[in-house]
């Protein structure tokens, strides 16, 4: 039976909070993919939370804000 260890990415590319939502985006983009870490510092990698697809579009886009300014 395989774990969740098994079929996991191992260090995956992350953002840090100060990152803005314009640069998480991008990085979906490139990377094609939906969910972004977000991780306290590059040093620990400690994970504080995620974005994704669905809250940039939902949180955002949907809400009206302008993504440059947040």
């Amino acid at each position: 039976m395989d774990t969740c260890s098994n079929v996991m990415t191992r260090n995956p590319i992350a953002a840090l909070p100060k990152d803005t939502v314009v640069m998480v985006a991008q990085i979906m983009k490139e990377q094609d993919i939906g969910p972004v870490p977000v991780v306290r510092d590059t040093q620990s990698r400690k994970l504080i939370g995620i974005v994704t697809d669905r809250d940039l579009a939902m949180k955002v886009v949907a809400s009206g804000h302008d993504p440059n300014n947040i």
